[in-house]
């Protein structure tokens, strides 16, 4: 099998602790027909010498020095330039399997697919944690047309939305980009991906490590983390539905959603349910899926109709009732 280009995208944003081991991981591959792009994001600590240090090792590394624009802007950055076929993404405090790229090319090419996936696990910083969230529920790999995978995208278990698990061909990102200034980024974009795919292939091997450490961005979540997933949850459901797509659960992920940013305490978050509405969005959603014969929980509809009717009852009630069930605080839930 003749190995075609593969463009690997790394944004670099003061992870100088992790980058080292991000790196030799990549340039390890037994894949070897790769460029590697380097996308220093403004570092304030070592992480952009380190990123010149290994370029002048290797011939395949190019480092792209720039003002700090976030993950997005670092990935677009990084696809502005890419040479390659196909290309993927590794985040830099994570690491990848030394045939991490030659498995995701092999199942490409054999499934004759635009877009190819790999299982991951977990990796929990100075935590002796097992991989809790076991991925993919098969033992075998799963060929999926557009509309299948974006069931499965939607339903958010067998196939996350994560951009680092994943090979793509190029040209899905023609007229695709990351969303700037957004948390959340890979819900915003990979379904857009995946529509523009004829056949996605997702492998049950685990090739790629994600380190969960404190201060990233999910770890960390504050009022416009809340407020850019709502965004992107509703985009998404939008764009789908627009599309003729009406899955049962695009509508129930959604509501449950709204049901859920209603029991966040956060006067930014309050603020911004308030201009916006969105207990009209919530109406309107319902009326939608009744129209659609869409079948929606008892459950969710009592929450619903006691959130239209007082919305401080509402948020007593539930957040009680949630911690009394699953021992957490709603916003954990999101």
């Amino acid at each position: 099998m003749v190995e075609e280009l593969i463009s690997i995208i790394v944004p670099v944003y003061n992870v100088e602790k992790y980058l080292e081991k991000c790196i030799e991981s990549i340039i390890n591959q037994t894949y070897r027909n790769i460029e590697i792009i380097l996308v220093d994001d403004g570092s304030k600590d070592n992480s952009g010498n380190i990123c010149d240090k290994y370029a002048e090792k290797d011939s395949r590394i190019k480092v792209i020095h720039k003002k700090n624009g976030g993950l997005s802007d670092a990935r677009n950055s990084g696809l502005e330039v890419a040479k390659g076929k196909y290309v993927g993404f590794v985040d830099s405090d994570d690491f990848i399997a030394k045939d991490m790229y030659e498995y995701l090319f092999k199942l490409m090419k054999n499934n004759d697919a635009c877009i190819s996936v790999c299982n991951y696990e977990k990796k929990w910083e100075n935590i002796s944690k097992k991989n809790e969230e076991k991925n993919f529920v098969k033992d075998y790999d799963i060929a999926l047309n557009s509309s299948e995978a974006l069931k499965y995208i939607v339903d958010d278990k067998i196939l996350k939305s994560y951009a680092w698990n994943k090979l793509y061909k190029i040209e899905l990102f023609q007229d695709v980009r990351y969303p700037l200034g957004l948390n959340m980024e890979d819900i915003a974009t990979t379904y857009k991906l995946i529509y523009n795919s004829k056949k996605i292939v997702i492998g049950n091997e685990i090739k790629y490590y994600y380190v969960q450490r404190k201060g990233s961005i999910l770890n960390s979540k504050k009022s416009k983390y809340y407020i850019d997933y709502f965004k992107v949850f509703y985009e998404r459901f939008l764009f789908l539905r627009n599309k003729g797509i009406k899955y049962e659960y695009l509508y129930i992920s959604m509501i449950n959603f709204i049901l859920s940013l209603y029991l966040i305490k956060n006067e930014k978050v309050d603020e911004f349910r308030k201009e916006n509405n969105i207990k009209n969005i919530l109406k309107s959603i319902l009326k939608q899926s009744n129209s659609e014969k869409i079948n929606i929980d008892l459950k969710l509809i009592i929450r619903c109709k006691v959130l239209f009717m007082n919305e401080r009852v509402y948020r007593y009630v539930f957040r009680r009732y949630i911690k009394w069930k699953t021992k957490l605080d709603p916003q954990e839930l999101l």
